[in-house]
Formats: C-alpha cells, structure tokens, sequence
C-alpha cells in the first residue's frame, strides 16, 4: 500500500509518500520470547525542499490499539535509520517491532513531527 503525507504547515502540496513493500513475522523471537514483526517500507520526497525522515516516526498498533516502537537494535537488514530527502529521491528499508502474539491486524504509523496527522497503513496477518 502507498499513503501520500501531506498538510505539512508551512509547505505547499504533498510531502512523501510511504510504501509497504513487504510485511513479515520473523522466524526468531527476540531474546525475551516476545514475537517480532518487520516492514520494509520505501520514503519518496515529493516536496520541493529535504524532507527528514527517522525510524522514530513511526509506531506499530495492534487491534486492541496497543502501541510498540521499532527496534534499535537485532534488525531486520538493511534497517530503515534518518536521513533526508530531496524531491524524486527515494529510501528503503526494514523496520522491526517487537509486538503482540496474535492479533487481527497491525497498523504501521509515520508521524513525522512536522505533520498535521499521521499516515497509517493496515496490515493483515496470516
């Protein structure tokens, strides 16, 4: 799934858009047992100026609206990290969360800090 960002204050039209190119339960739990889950996900900068992007934008959400943020550490590779964009430049890469054991769904959030509203995308699970 592909969601425009836009309503960045300040900025005029559309900012980035966000794609979930895969979305994997990873074989290994971390070291706790808990289970972790993985989406590679691809940041295209639209807006005429550098957009930053840092995996601390984003959340995962279960179906119970429980909330986990990505991984530091023991990563699906290449992780997503922080850079900035120009317009028509791209970035990929994996991000990691340790979440539920079994839920409905998953909702992956990007909230850049300068944005009005977050952008979700919806991810089942087999």
């Amino acid at each position: 799934d592909t969601v425009t960002l836009s309503g960045i204050p300040d900025l005029v039209g559309d900012q980035a858009n966000l794609t979930v190119l895969d979305a994997i339960r990873r074989a290994r739990p971390d070291a706790s047992g808990a289970q972790q889950y993985a989406f590679l996900v691809e940041i295209e900068g639209l807006d005429p100026d550098t957009l930053p992007y840092n995996l601390r934008e984003f959340a995962l959400f279960d179906d119970q609206s429980f909330a986990y943020q990505p991984l530091h550490e023991d990563q699906q590779q290449p992780a997503l990290e922080f850079g900035d964009l120009a317009r028509g430049r791209k970035v990929r890469g994996w991000l990691t969360f340790v979440g539920p054991d079994q839920s409905e769904y998953l909702e992956l959030e990007y909230a850049p800090t300068m944005a009005l509203e977050p952008a979700y995308v919806r991810v089942l699970l087999p």
